[in-house]
Order: structure tokens, then C-alpha cells, then sequence
């Protein structure tokens, strides 16, 4: 009857490590687990799961997913539960230039008043920017050398061969670029 009693003891110090754990886990989810919010954005162009979401430049959380819905691209960001974020943020893709790693701004800052952004909160397309992509750029740079070169072939003027060039060297290396990079 003696062995009994450490088993006994044994198993009910388990069985209270095991609770005990398993209460510390809920608190913790209901608590600090990151705020979930919502994006959606018409494009998603070199920016990916895991990149950074900012507030005023400083890093308060990531891009947990990016889903393609039709003509928007939906991105779910885990933000830190303590960073107060206002009601109606924007929420804007920065790219720190043409190659680098993007992330997700959400501006502006909380003041010191105001309504919050709530866990499962959703930023509609009204309250969300993109930045302006290279092929853009390409395509108004090649109308401009078309207007002010000559009239049988805009790639024969400087201006024309330099974004022929530049176009060549990045196309289809947006994930590398990001890589090496990141």
C-alpha cells in the first residue's frame, strides 16, 4: 500500500501540470494571441505570407495569408494585440524601392482618443493603396519616347533602349529580387 501512495501522488501532480497547462493556454490565446485583421487590396504584386505589417515604420506584426478573390487579393495580417490600431486605418502597401521587400502600412497612427480596430476587423478596398508597378512606369516611359523620339521606332532613342533594358533585366525575377533582398 506504500508503493500505491507515490503512484497516486505522482499521477495527481501530472494530471495538475496538465490543467494547469492547458488553463495557462487559453489565457494566453484570449489575451495575447495576435488581433486579426482583414485586408483587401486590388493587387498583390512581390509582397508574400511572412513579410511585415508596420505602424509609423515600426514592425507590429505579419502577413499570415494572401488569397486571390476574383479581381481583389485578400491578405490576412496577425497585428500585435497591445498596438492600438484607429477604426478607420488604411491599410497600404509600401515598396521601400523599385527591388526591396514590400510590406503592409497601416496608417495612421492610433492617437490618444477614438475608437479601435477590433479583432476580425475588416479594411475594405475604399481604405487600401497599391503601389505603382514597374510595367506601369514602363508603359508611360515608352509613351514619352515615343512622343519625343523619333517617329519610326521609339527604342532607338536613349531614353527607349534604357527601359527596353531595364524591363528585360527584371522581368519575371520579382521573387528573386525579393530573396536576395529580404
Amino acid at each position: 500500500m506504500t508503493r500505491r501512495k507515490p503512484l497516486t501522488i505522482a499521477v495527481a501532480v501530472i494530471l495538475a501540470l496538465l490543467v494547469a497547462g492547458g488553463i495557462g493556454l487559453l489565457v494566453r490565446q484570449a489575451f495575447f494571441k495576435p488581433k486579426s485583421i482583414t485586408a483587401y487590396f486590388t493587387s498583390a504584386t512581390a509582397i508574400y505570407p511572412g513579410d511585415e505589417v508596420r505602424v509609423a515604420g515600426v514592425k507590429v506584426g505579419t502577413i499570415k495569408a494572401i488569397q486571390a478573390q476574383g479581381t481583389k487579393t485578400k491578405f490576412s495580417l496577425a497585428v500585435d494585440r497591445d498596438v492600438p490600431i484607429p477604426a478607420n486605418a488604411q491599410a497600404i502597401i509600401v515598396s521601400q524601392n523599385l527591388v526591396g521587400a514590400r510590406y503592409v502600412q497601416l496608417t495612421p497612427p492610433y492617437e490618444d482618443s477614438g475608437p479601435k480596430m477590433s479583432d476580425g476587423a475588416v479594411i475594405g478596398l475604399d481604405r487600401t493603396a497599391v503601389p505603382v508597378e514597374w510595367d506601369q512606369v514602363k508603359t508611360q516611359l515608352m509613351r514619352l519616347a515615343t512622343d519625343l523620339g523619333p517617329k519610326d521606332d521609339a527604342s532607338k532613342t536613349a531614353v527607349g533602349r534604357f527601359i527596353d533594358s531595364a524591363a528585360n533585366a527584371l522581368d519575371g525575377n520579382g521573387q528573386k529580387l525579393h530573396d536576395t533582398i529580404a
